[in-house]
């Protein structure tokens, strides 16, 4: 049987749809991990930008005076009352440890029982004084715990 040039035609349309066929496939392939990869992005962006938002709030009642003063004097009421424990459960449990530790007193606790390396100073300030520097040394702590996981955050 001879081939004429309706079969080699016919050949090269094949061969030419089967290339672009995988070229296809291939393109399908990549456009997959494209897609998987953007929405992990996507949703690593959102767990972050929810959690930052969560973090804001917690600043927000550590610049209140009037919340401070309830966080600072009255933890445990203010946890709940503030909604403290709410927004600390949807934070990573690793996060925040002075925070989750103040949630444990009903009153202002010492600092060298919240936060101890911060605690190594006091002794230097007069004893009159030491009880309103403690007040101010555990709001920077709390602040500066939220300070540091936005920067995890952002950077």
């Amino acid at each position: 049987m001879e081939r004429d040039w309706f079969d080699w035609t016919s050949l090269i349309f094949n061969i030419l749809a089967t290339a672009a066929g995988l070229f296809g496939l291939f393109l399908a392939i990549r456009a997959y991990k494209i897609g998987v990869n953007a929405y992990q992005v996507a949703k690593n962006q959102g767990r972050n930008s929810f959690e930052t938002q969560r973090l804001r709030e917690l600043l927000a009642l550590t610049l209140d005076d009037e919340a401070r003063d309830e966080l600072l004097f009255e933890p445990n009421m203010a946890f709940g009352r503030l909604g403290v424990r709410a927004r600390l459960a949807m934070l990573p449990k690793a996060e925040l440890p002075i925070w989750r530790e103040l949630g444990r007193f009903s009153e202002l606790p010492a600092v060298q029982e919240i936060a101890p390396q911060y605690a190594k100073d006091l002794w230097e300030i007069p004893v009159h004084r030491r009880r309103d520097y403690e007040e101010s040394l555990i709001a920077n702590c709390l602040r500066k715990e939220i300070y540091d996981a936005i920067r995890v955050r952002v950077e």
